[in-house]
């Protein structure tokens, strides 16, 4: 009897995860779509800004403006590294642990974590199509 449940269940989960899978890649289309034509209208407001040297738009429809966004990233790790530790610039690093090297040392270290580390662990049931 209990095994005829449990079929049941993992049927029934993997029925629901096939439904949200085949949603979200439609969702993602859609969504893709609506965001590539919005990027097209975003570059064309741009372009009209930067051909008539303003900074913004304002419409009974709504309001554009230029906003500058920038980014970070490290090309090369060991010149960077070098360079925060010969001149004390620690602030530059983001505070992370590394979960494979933490786990790595508790492995080595009898399970003892390094000071200032939590640690745990959840248990959950996945399930696969067979």
């Amino acid at each position: 009897m209990s095994t005829i449940i449990v079929d049941k269940l993992i049927k029934a989960y993997i029925a629901c995860r096939d439904a949200l899978n085949t949603h979200r890649h439609e969702s993602k289309k859609v969504e893709d779509k609506y965001k590539g034509d919005m990027e097209i209208f975003a570059n064309r407001l741009k372009e009209l800004a930067d051909e008539m040297g303003v900074e913004s738009f304002k419409t009974e429809h709504g309001s554009a403006f230029k906003k500058v966004t920038d980014w970070i990233s490290v090309d090369d790790w060991d010149l960077f590294n070098d360079f925060v530790i010969k001149n004390d610039l620690v602030q530059m690093f983001k505070k992370d642990a590394n979960k494979a090297a933490i786990k790595e040392y508790m492995a080595e270290n009898n399970n003892q974590l390094p000071p200032g580390i939590g640690y745990g662990q959840k248990v959950e049931i996945q399930v696969r199509r067979s």
